[in-house]
């Protein structure tokens, strides 16, 4: 069979004395949490090949754990479902679900790898992340953080804000969404902190902050009770958002990364690990210990060690610093504290310098984790001794939550908390008994349940409502429009106490809209999207305090800019009082105030008002503006007053952030131009932004009494532009049924969009993506968008979709499944033909699924998704020993009880002793040699069984010892270890030893059973990869099925020259063009010999005939005409005056599938000829 490929786009030694260096190798555990950070940034699980790759090397290096990130920066690599708007990332085929491959490849076979899914909480945006109009910071930009002078990039990237309860629900209904619909092992937050100390500083945190504690004005970064607040902020979310999860999934492991310095951690991030592990909140900590110095190591890890409170720390050295040697001697040091795991980052880089996955993860196998062992049982989940209370307060006759609420339990024990932003509390660690919960709040009657029993292991909601004699409504203030466009307004207000939002509007009075906010607030600002140009909008504002009391303004109208008109913005120095504007933020050094104000339009003139001057060293302002348009361009204009103080000479520097284009200086605040506003220049925002800041600072120049330098106003009037299209939608080919989406990336104001297919117009498709459900082959077509604003439109190039069909093989133990053609998704109507190839020992015994019967091969019409299943029978029985056939030492006692094998099972007491002083051996006489997968059985269980039994499995190739709880699966076969060579006869057994280590318990002897499982063999291409063509540009992916002993390593080569990192069955090409043409090849090892396929080829599909029409002849006597052919490929315009002799006039790259081109030389000539070819 041919390659398959799935389309789609020296020494000379002086030795006076030896010296043997022995590396100290700390003893193994019998069970140990062997983790793996594994990014989604790389190679990794980006397709099903890298998950098979990662499972792979997991069980063959002994890492029992993935942690896997399944959030980048607020992108999703799972499936999302409402209400969880967390947008797809692109990273990944429309269809891939990548958590579900994972958890699928690591969960259904053995050994067991646990899934821990891996998101960063509060750091959701980059520098590209405002692309996508579904992202957080597109959608709900008002949760995003600011530092103390209003930038929102900090540190890393963009962050939500934790003091904003709105932020901490968006992560809430995110991880709710994968925790309900994935059968995940582990749930593991990161950057569940602030970014910096200078951070936290979101309008509606502030807000709360000050109303929380009758401040006004914005805190210092330093300040301690801000620090504490923003640290309880934190400590918050983890309390309430954990609650509810495990609620969801009690068995769930919560865990998260934290700062490995407790210090910075508590100080600079308000991460405060230590009481998240003391409250019991967090599952497992795993402090980020990533350094090469092993000092620094040793002392966090100790710290880290003694924190551990009620709960486990596992440590995540940074094995990416680290030689893979160092890398062993900081797990040695891990494991001999004795912690009971740890944790690496990263499986994509595991070593620093020139990276080398498989020569790291064989050195720490060898020398540090050389057997597999599972995972550490966690006491508080598999036998509880507390549980949880959890609830919700709210005030009557809302849903408005109460924030600062005291919460008391009394009873078994007594405890008090304070609700947070949500009015939600949770007391984790709770001694079982009855309890009684009361909550009390400011002017208001206390509440109390009625009695709440707990048992261990429980989890109990109590959810209570207060009643208030509050008959007052908030008093409403300061209501107006403020950033007004043709599309959008912001109606902004104040009440004089913490009160929900509602605006109502429309262009009748009976509005008709409505967009509220529940956040109990002082001042808020309501944002209103899809308006009409040229309209004017009724509205009125409503507030509801904590008592329920509602007060309603008097109706408002405004009127929205003509299409493409965005209101200019002023920032002043000072506000009409004279005090310094502070929103948007005007700030300065070495000024002070004046009464020149300039008197430019629309600007006062006023003495009252005046400006900011500065006479002498080097002063400077920074004016963060908020503007309408994000991403926009604006021309920038300053201004200042008449007067003979003004320099006549001064220089002034410009800096900016968050923007480009404005000169680095300006003479604008020299004297002439007094009283006008003067051009300082074109300003571009960055992507998604609209806060720019912009410092000037005097650089040179005369600075005195009688020269001065002047800060007034400075004026931003939006300029626009024809929209420019920066991301186009992406050809696609998706599975029947799926769902997949096209985007477009815009940048440019007032933005009206229109999707197309087959340019033809999709009713109702008008937003920056569309997304087709349920897709068919009816579905296929080209899809554009249009992006038009009042400045023009842009077009962008056409994205084909392809629809295919799945064809899931799946083979039972006992033989492979071949299929002609090999190709991951088919096309409709296609036939494929499967053949069930059993290994030695194992017959064929029929297929299951969607095909039933016994052909083979069978043939498949691929006329839907198909799922089958090819079933093997071994020709070999399996072989059961029962209890009376062991061969017992020590003191065993027979009995009899629910869910024995057989008419009896026999048990023995426990040691602490590191010698067995009973063993019950298990010994078959096995018909054939070959590998067998042990399974043990032992009846139901009471309470004193051992949940550390050692089986020792002795086989030809010497001894595994596997620890069992058993208290766990009883009554039924558990699979104790797989894979395992013995020979034929009575030389293989297994041992049964009670040496556990524990005291008061009893290990149970009852049966044990050997399943035949194949030969150990070298590989046989059971489906060789095969031929394929493509187009230019499109995706292409050979595939190789092998039968044999696993494990497999693969490397595939092209033109017999290795390709880097391709080493799974599928190798996958993108973009494909021609100097990926040509043969390959891969080569199949495993412990028992390798094999080479033959040669693959990948050509080429060549483009259909082009096409030249719509000739016509310019009044300059050129000619003009249009090229149409397919999309993606280059073509070359060639002119002839004869036929024969052909001359290359130039060469086209065509876009979005037709072309126009103008030859200006064509008046020149008598007679020409034109053709159009595909460059090859």
């Amino acid at each position: 069979m041919q390659p398959h490929c799935l389309i789609k786009r020296s020494c000379v030694i002086l030795l006076a004395l030896t010296f043997w260096l022995v590396p100290f190798k700390s003893a193994a555990q019998t069970d140990e949490f062997r983790g793996v950070w594994v990014d989604a940034w790389g190679a990794g699980f980006l397709d099903a090949s890298q998950v098979t790759t990662l499972v792979n090397r997991c069980r063959t290096y002994n890492f029992n754990a993935v942690v896997v990130q399944m959030r980048r920066r607020g992108d999703a690599f799972y499936m999302p479902q409402a209400p969880n708007l967390e947008p797809r990332t692109t990273a990944l085929s429309a269809s891939y679900d990548a958590l579900q491959e994972i958890i699928n490849q690591c969960h259904n076979s053995n050994p067991r790898i646990e899934v821990h899914c891996w998101v960063p909480t509060f750091l959701v945006g980059s520098s590209g992340s405002t692309n996508n109009m579904k992202h957080v910071m597109n959608v709900r930009p008002d949760l995003m953080m600011k530092n103390s002078v209003g930038q929102t990039f900090i540190g890393e990237g963009y962050y939500l804000d934790p003091g904003n309860p709105d932020a901490q629900t968006w992560n809430h209904t995110m991880a709710k969404d994968i925790v309900s619909r994935y059968n995940i092992d582990g749930f593991h937050w990161d950057y569940v902190r602030y970014p910096a100390a200078d951070s936290g500083y979101n309008d509606l945190a502030i807000a709360r902050y000050n109303a929380e504690f009758g401040f006004t004005g914005q805190p210092t970064s330093s300040d301690p009770q801000f620090s504490a607040w923003r640290r309880r902020q934190v400590t918050e979310f983890m309390r309430w958002v954990n609650a509810d999860l495990l609620e969801l999934k009690p068995n769930l492991i919560i865990s998260a990364s934290v700062f490995s310095s407790r210090t910075d951690a508590f100080d600079n991030r308000f991460q405060d690990w230590a009481a998240w592990n003391n409250e019991g909140s967090l599952d497992i900590c795993m402090p980020m210990t990533y350094t090469a110095d092993n000092a620094t190591f040793n002392s966090r890890a100790t710290d880290a060690f003694n924190n551990q409170g009620v709960r486990r720390v596992y440590v995540g050295p940074g094995a990416y610093l680290n030689t893979k040697e160092n890398t062993v001697t900081q797990l040695n040091y891990v494991r001999t504290k004795p912690f009971k795991g740890s944790v690496l980052y990263s499986y994509r880089t595991p070593n620093s310098g020139t990276v080398n996955q498989t020569a790291t993860f064989t050195h720490i196998r060898d020398n540090y984790q050389p057997t597999w062992v599972p995972t550490p049982a966690l006491p508080w989940k598999t036998n509880p001794t507390k549980g949880i209370i959890k609830g919700t307060i709210t005030l009557e006759g809302s849903t408005n939550a109460v924030y600062n609420a005291t919460v008391t339990l009394t009873g078994t024990s007594s405890r008090t908390q304070k609700t947070e932003g949500h009015g939600k509390y949770a007391f984790f660690e709770t001694t079982p008994g009855t309890y009684m919960v009361t909550v009390s709040y400011p002017g208001v009657d206390s509440v109390s349940s009625n009695s709440v029993s707990l048992a261990a292991g429980q989890i109990r909601t109590v959810n209570l409502t207060l009643t208030t004699n509050d008959t007052t409504g908030p008093v409403l203030s300061g209501i107006q429009i403020k950033s007004l466009t043709d599309r959008t307004a912001t109606v902004s207000w104040n009440t004089d106490e913490p009160a929900d939002s509602l605006v109502e509007y429309g262009t009748t009075l009976a509005y008709g809209s409505t967009i509220s906010n529940t956040t109990l607030e002082l001042a808020r600002d309501i944002h209103l999207t899809g308006l009409n140009p040229n309209t004017t909008y009724n509205y009125r504002v409503k507030s509801k305090d904590a008592s329920n009391n509602q007060t309603t303004s008097a109706n408002g109208t405004f009127k929205t800019n003509p299409s493409g008109v965005v209101n200019d913005v002023i920032v002043e120095s000072r506000q009409t009082d004279g005090t310094l504007t502070s929103s948007p933020l005007y700030a300065d050094s070495g000024f002070a105030n004046s009464n020149l104000k300039s008197s430019a339009v629309p600007l006062s003139g006023s003495s009252v008002q005046g400006s900011r001057y500065a006479s002498s060293g080097t002063p400077s302002f920074t004016v963060i503006p908020t503007l309408p348009v994000a991403g926009g361009t604006y021309d920038v204009y300053l201004s200042h007053g008449l007067a003979g103080s003004v320099s006549e000479d001064i220089i002034v520097s410009v800096a900016q952030t968050g923007c480009s284009g404005l000169p680095s200086t300006t003479t604008i605040f020299q004297k002439p131009g007094a009283n006008t506003w003067e051009l300082l220049g074109r300003m571009n925002l960055t992507s998604g932004n609209n806060s720019p800041s912009l410092t000037f600072t005097r650089s040179s120049g005369v600075l005195s009494g009688s020269a001065r330098m002047y800060a007034d106003a400075i004026k931003f009037v939006h300029i626009t532009t024809i929209p420019v299209i920066n991301t186009h939608p992406q050809s696609q080919t998706a599975i029947g049924g799926s769902s997949v989406t096209f985007t477009v990336g815009a940048t440019g104001a007032s933005l009206v969009y229109q999707w197309h297919k087959n340019n033809i117009i999709i009713p109702g498709a008008t937003a920056s993506s569309y997304t087709k459900s349920n897709i068919q082959v009816t579905d296929e077509g080209s899809f554009h968008a249009t992006v038009n604003n009042s400045a023009g439109t842009a077009t962008s190039s056409s994205a084909n979709l392809l629809v295919r069909f799945l064809l899931n093989s799946t083979a039972m133990t006992g033989g492979v499944i071949s299929r002609t053609p090999n190709q991951p998704n088919y096309v409709l109507d296609a036939e494929v033909a499967l053949t069930a190839n059993p290994e030695v020992g194992f017959t064929f015994s029929g297929w299951s699924g969607d095909v039933t019967g016994t052909n083979n091969p069978a043939t498949i019409v691929m006329s839907d998704n198909r799922n089958i299943i090819a079933n093997f029978v071994s020709s070999v029985p399996d072989q059961i020993v029962d209890n009376p056939a062991a061969v017992f030492t020590g003191t065993w006692t027979t009995a009899t009880g629910a869910g024995q094998y057989g008419a009896n099972f026999s048990h023995a007491g426990v040691t602490t002793s590191g010698t067995p002083s009973a063993t019950a051996t298990f010994r078959p006489n096995l018909p054939t040699t070959g590998k067998y997968d042990i399974y043990v059985w032992y009846p139901s269980a009471p309470s004193d069984r051992s949940t550390n039994a050692q089986y020792i499995v002795f086989h030809s190739g010497g001894t595994v010892t596997v620890p069992v709880n058993q208290l766990a699966n009883t009554g039924s076969w558990r699979f104790l270890t797989g894979g395992i060579q013995f020979v034929a006869g009575t030389n293989g057994s297994v041992r049964l030893q009670n040496n556990t280590g524990e005291t008061g318990r009893r290990v149970v002897a009852d049966a044990v059973r050997w399943s035949y499982s194949g030969q150990n063999s070298g590989p046989v291409l059971i489906s060789p990869p095969q031929s394929v063509a493509v187009r230019h540009g499109d995706e292409a992916a050979f595939n190789v099925v092998a039968s044999g002993s696993a494990p497999f390593t693969y490397q595939w080569k092209f033109q017999n020259t290795n390709i880097a990192g391709a080493t799974a069955n599928i190798l996958s090409l993108s973009d494909v063009q021609n100097d990926k043409i040509g043969s390959y090849t891969v080569a199949v090892s495993n412990s028992y010999g390798g094999v080479t396929s033959s040669a693959a080829t990948l050509g080429l599909i060549p483009p259909s005939e082009p096409v030249l029409h719509s000739i016509e002849i310019l009044p300059n006597q050129s000619l003009r005409f249009v090229m149409e052919g397919e999309p993606g490929y280059s073509y070359s315009i060639d002119v002839s005056t004869n036929l024969i002799q052909w001359t290359t006039l130039t060469n086209l790259l065509n876009e979005s599938g037709s072309v126009e081109f103008i030859d200006p030389d064509s008046s020149n000539q008598a007679r020409r000829f034109y053709r159009s070819r595909w460059n090859q």
